[in-house]
């Protein structure tokens, strides 16, 4: 892990919504087909004359199908139109009965991100290079590490903005641009006044091993950033298009809706294997309730990680400098903890006016905002060591190898199984059981992790051969017969990946 210089830094507050006019995005099933939009017209335009008469007045820059990548024939009904004009739309549509319904209007992402104050996480803590990532620390990253460091994994981090020049994130990012809507990220105004998503994705899978500052859980895991608009259909499209192996989110619905469609495309996300983990709120640090939040809930489906945050010494509850209790959500449905609170995470290289912002780009934040991320990037080496883990069992394996978190009784039922453990869960994720089995035929099996043969037997006539990152552990009876033949073989080199 790289050695970090002592900085001392600002952690500016922000207001996390965009400062610029948004378009309304607004989703609908369609109904008659007439009314599908043509294709390679200079405007929205369709062969329905009653919808192109909608689709003139209202001034409808876009419309487009909203999922023409799905595999489920009914998301494949569904379209969106953008506009920026505050007339009644929604009106307009609803009285088209027979050619649009299930209508609904995006609401505006919230995120969970707080920022914390830099001076008094200093003068809390042990000011020494290891305390400013004492999270990695704390969830025995370096341990994971040694068994992988993620090559050849997604992770798709949805939210504000990137700023793709960071020099802890400028390697990590396959594209510079939102690749549903090709939008660029390089808008400079946006890099500063958006910066939620920087340091999100800073804290899934920032450079670690030469290039900045930083360091992540994710360590080599690559990254793409979906600007948050509409943010479950970007998740959908980075799952079924992309095919990301993890999807990030640390936000949630303004008005804590969730629609037909969205409940659809949230289905097939998880069926195709895309592990989602969601932050689970801030609660008292922000004024948000202290319940579960749409869309991405384990109320909606109880395979998406909702994560809540533990501090450096694994207490949920946290006090701020001033005695206020600023403790983060706690409900029965949070999975798992993270550490969440003064986590130092990736800021802007640019300012607000546009100007370059002085090194270092670092600050130190509090949110499930940053607890989830972290998550996320521990199920990325998990898929990195068993590329068919599904997210039932990824969450279930979560749940098993977790630390206790100090103060869980305070919190009954309220933070999940515990405090995530990366080397834990890795080390689970990439082991194969076949105790009390028999390994038949010519087989070469692989491991990411290892092997437990307990009670186990070779069959008669059988050639296996057992290739394994860490270890093969043989316990109680173990029988070859004659004619059989067993290798066992330990690729060290996979470590380095």
């Amino acid at each position: 892990m790289k050695k970090l210089m002592l900085l001392i830094i600002f952690f500016v507050c922000y207001n996390v919504m965009a400062q610029t006019e948004q378009p309304r995005i607004i989703v609908f099933k369609l109904l008659d087909t007439s009314a599908k939009p043509i294709e390679n017209s200079s405007k929205p335009k369709s062969n329905n004359a009653t919808f192109n008469n909608f689709l003139q007045k209202f001034k409808i820059e876009k419309y487009e199908q909203l999922c023409s990548y799905s595999k489920e024939p009914e998301l494949l009904k569904y379209y969106y139109i953008t506009t920026y004009s505050k007339a009644d739309v929604i009106s307009a549509l609803t009285n088209m009965p027979k050619i649009v319904s299930d209508i609904d209007e995006k609401s505006e992402p919230i995120s969970t991100f707080v920022p914390s104050d830099y001076m008094y996480y200093l003068t809390t803590q042990n000011p020494n290079t290891e305390s400013w990532l004492w999270h990695l620390k704390k969830i025995d990253a370096e341990k994971a590490w040694d068994i992988t460091k993620g090559e050849g994994t997604k992770v798709a981090v949805v939210d504000t903005w990137f700023d793709v020049n960071h020099p802890d994130l400028k390697t990590k990012f396959i594209y510079d641009y939102d690749p549903k809507t090709k939008v660029s990220f390089r808008n400079q105004k946006k890099i500063a006044e958006l910066s939620h998503g920087t340091e999100t994705s800073g804290s899934v899978g920032a450079q670690t091993n030469g290039g900045g500052q930083l360091a992540s859980i994710g360590f080599n895991t690559k990254l793409i950033g979906y600007e948050w608009t509409n943010g479950v259909n970007k998740a959908h499209h980075a799952s079924l298009v992309e095919n990301v192996d993890v999807i990030s989110i640390s936000w949630y619905h303004r008005d804590n809706s969730i629609s037909d469609e969205e409940k659809r495309e949230i289905k097939e996300i998880l069926d195709n294997g895309t592990i989602i983990v969601a932050a689970a709120g801030n609660y008292l640090e922000s004024g948000q309730a202290n319940k579960p939040f749409a869309p991405f809930s384990p109320l909606i489906d109880d395979r998406i990680i909702c994560v809540t945050s533990t501090d450096y010494q694994d207490r949920h509850q946290y006090f701020d400098s001033d005695g206020s209790e600023k403790t983060h959500a706690h409900y029965p449905s949070v999975t798992i903890c993270a550490p969440g609170y003064n986590i130092m995470v990736a800021m802007p290289t640019i300012n607000a006016d546009g100007t370059e912002n002085e090194w270092p780009y670092y600050g130190f934040a509090r949110g499930t905002s940053s607890a989830a991320p972290i998550v996320a990037g521990v199920c990325a080496l998990m898929k990195s060591v068993n590329p068919k883990l599904t997210p039932k069992e990824a969450k279930k394996i979560l749940m098993q190898t977790a630390d206790p978190v100090a103060d869980a009784a305070k919190f009954p039922n309220g933070v999940g199984a515990g405090r995530v453990n990366a080397y834990k869960a890795v080390k689970a994720a990439g082991t194969r059981d076949f105790t009390n089995s028999t390994l038949s035929g010519n087989r070469n099996l692989s491991a990411g992790y290892g092997f437990n043969l307990k009670n186990a037997k070779i069959g008669a006539n059988s050639n296996i051969k057992l290739t394994a990152r860490c270890e093969v552990n043989i316990d109680g009876t173990f029988e070859v017969p004659l004619g059989s033949e067993f290798s066992i073989e330990i690729d060290e080199s996979a470590r380095s990946n």
